[in-house]
């Protein structure tokens, strides 16, 4: 055999081998896309669905923004405290921190309205919890 043989012979099973890649390679791109349509139609599925609850929860729901988010309950709980807190004693607001806290408060958001230290919200938080057991 000849060096051009061998060389027509590597270079036929080159091509050979080059086009099995290139069909699992086609193969594979078109299980691919199948699979990217199915995910694409679950997709829209998935919104379609998300649009049909919001438009139910907005149905019955009476006004749009009733519910005040967090931060607006704060600033209310707060500007009730510093009206009420004018003539107030120190143990009225102790109370008020007592009560944040039985409503799930973390002691960083009750030092927030009450305008003390978080050390100090902690700790008070943990004389209430004390305080509530032995009740």
């Amino acid at each position: 055999m000849s060096l051009q043989e061998i060389a027509l012979v590597i270079a036929s099973a080159l091509w050979l081998l080059t086009c099995m890649v290139l069909l699992l390679l086609l193969v594979r791109l078109r299980r691919l896309d199948r699979q990217n349509g199915a995910l694409r139609q679950h997709l829209d599925d998935a919104l379609a669905r998300l649009d049909l609850l919001e438009s139910r929860a907005s149905a019955h729901q009476p006004q749009a923004g009733a519910i005040p988010d967090k931060e607006q309950l704060r600033a209310q709980l707060k500007a009730r405290l510093d009206m009420s807190a004018v003539g107030s004693s120190l143990p009225e607001k102790y109370r008020y921190l007592a009560s944040m806290a039985g409503h799930g408060m973390k002691a960083e958001e009750i030092a927030d309205v009450l305008d003390i230290s978080p050390r100090e919200a902690e700790q008070l938080v943990r004389l209430a919890q004390v305080a509530r057991r032995n009740q």
